[in-house]
């Protein structure tokens, strides 16, 4: 980060802090209603993480960082893109049980009665592994 001018108070990516990133949310009433669209949506996002993830994209992937983040050098561009492909684009994003529950003890400070909450009250992986268990997950990397 210091490349682009921020001081770097700590890397929360390097750290054993278990937290979650990039989750599709939704309520539970839309989900059991719209489980389709809930399903669709999650294939478009999956089928983005593969092209970022495929080696053939990262040229025009790099160029992209570049110009639209207004970077100023491709070395800038290459290190977005290498933390993204590291650490923010998962080929399998099932929820993070231990990143979940350390929001729900942060939220439980807060929202007392938001402490209780358990994993199960807040996730659903049932549409990733049903995508992950037939194999379209793996399909797109084929």
């Amino acid at each position: 980060m210091e490349p682009f001018g921020l001081n770097v108070l700590a890397d929360l990516r390097t750290m054993t802090i278990p937290w979650e990133v990039g989750n599709v949310v939704t309520s539970r009433k839309f989900l059991q209603g719209q489980r389709d669209v809930v399903e669709r949506a999650i294939k478009a996002l999956l089928e983005g993480n593969a092209y970022v993830l495929n080696p053939a994209h990262r040229s025009p992937l790099l160029e992209l960082l570049k110009t639209r983040l207004g970077l100023k050098s491709a070395q800038d561009a290459v290190g977005a893109y290498e933390d993204t492909v590291k650490y923010y684009v998962l080929k399998k994003p099932y929820p993070y049980r231990e990143g979940l529950q350390s929001i729900i003890a942060e939220v439980g400070k807060v929202v007392p009665s938001a402490a209780s909450l358990k994993y199960e009250d807040v996730a659903d992986p049932s549409i990733i592994e049903k995508l992950d268990k037939g194999g379209y997950i793996d399909g797109l990397y084929r």
